[in-house]
């Protein structure tokens, strides 16, 4: 956070995020996903910083780096 110049941090009420809070769940394995869900794969070149990230996400018995499965 120190890198940026200025930065807000808001809190928002779990009832009105419902739809994000949702995803959080899904996303950390808190909860199974119970519905369909339109995933639009993307071709990533390894040049591009979010490749780790993708490939992490498309298979994580690959395994990666700490900051990576952050």
């Amino acid at each position: 956070m120190g890198r940026f110049r200025y930065i807000r941090l808001m809190w928002i009420p779990r009832e009105e995020n419902a739809e994000a809070n949702k995803l959080a769940q899904v996303a950390s394995g808190y909860v199974a996903q119970d519905d369909d869900v339109y995933v639009d794969i993307m071709q990533l070149t390894m040049a591009v910083w979010r490749a780790d990230l993708f490939n992490y996400l498309r298979d994580p018995a690959r395994g990666a780096d700490k900051k990576t499965r952050q």
